[in-house]
């Protein structure tokens, strides 16, 4: 995972370095990203304080 100055952070293959679906929006600037333990789950969290919750499996099933 990667994030960027724009508010978005980005999964990659990282067998084809491709981009896996489209960038996850946030309201503010990212601070941290973490998988959850079984690696279903992404959780990012902002500088607003606020984090988010992200299924994995939904996220690969729509960039397909």
């Amino acid at each position: 995972i990667s994030n960027n100055i724009d508010k978005t952070a980005q999964l990659w293959n990282l067998e084809t370095n491709q981009p896996i679906g489209t960038p996850l929006h946030h309201e503010s600037r990212l601070h941290s990203a973490y998988f959850s333990v079984d690696g279903k789950l992404l959780f990012t969290s902002c500088n607003d304080r606020h984090i988010y919750t992200w299924d994995l499996s939904t996220i690969i099933k729509e960039a397909k």
